[in-house]
């Protein structure tokens, strides 16, 4: 954005802490935001910590 005199004036980014949850893993509850990792699992969206643990148990499962 230009001033009055032409000088480039540059707006503060947006704080990431204080946007507001994007999704919440069904699993555990915790809150996912707009850059974390989610994986599809089931027709839903897990977090990614949930969703390495659903894997190890199904490769546990299988062995």
């Amino acid at each position: 954005m230009f001033t009055e005199t032409g000088v480039w004036l540059r707006l503060p980014s947006r704080d990431a802490q204080q946007a507001p949850p994007a999704a919440v893993c069904p699993r555990c509850g915790s809150e996912q935001y707009s850059l974390d990792t989610m994986a599809g699992v089931g027709g839903g969206f897990w977090c990614a910590a949930c969703a390495a643990e659903r894997e190890t148990e199904e490769e546990s499962r299988q062995t």
